[in-house]
């Protein structure tokens, strides 16, 4: 998911970047979208690898997010960007069972090694 999360924010940051749009300024898309999508490509990264402060790290990162949003459209007496929060909400809402989950794999692994090791 994260990747997909990279991949999506990448691609609107460099559409944000080339076609002005109202639509995609109201949701942030431009410059910061292209290293939030860098850095959530990272975490996926590590993710993948088993690290349970990862997903943590990315829903804390959705999180600031979301609230910078909020902040920047109301501070530039804009409507708030209802259905992107919903998603970003979504998105933090998945992250952190996603942690459990990259615990539990982790943990699962290491006895796979423990138990190959027995003789």
């Amino acid at each position: 998911m994260l990747y997909f999360l990279a991949g999506v924010n990448t691609l609107l940051g460099v559409i944000g970047l080339l076609v002005e749009s109202e639509a995609l300024e109201a949701v942030g898309m431009g410059l910061g979208s292209i290293l939030i999508g860098v850095v959530v490509a990272v975490l996926g990264f590590f993710t993948y690898r088993g690290t349970r402060a990862a997903p943590i790290l990315a829903g804390i990162l959705y999180i600031a997010d979301a609230l910078t949003t909020v902040v920047d459209t109301v501070t530039e007496g804009g409507r708030v960007p209802v259905v992107a929060l919903i998603i970003r909400a979504y998105i933090i809402i998945t992250l952190f069972p996603a942690a459990k989950a990259a615990a539990e794999l982790r943990r699962r692994e290491q006895e796979d090694v423990g138990v190959s090791l027995q003789p």
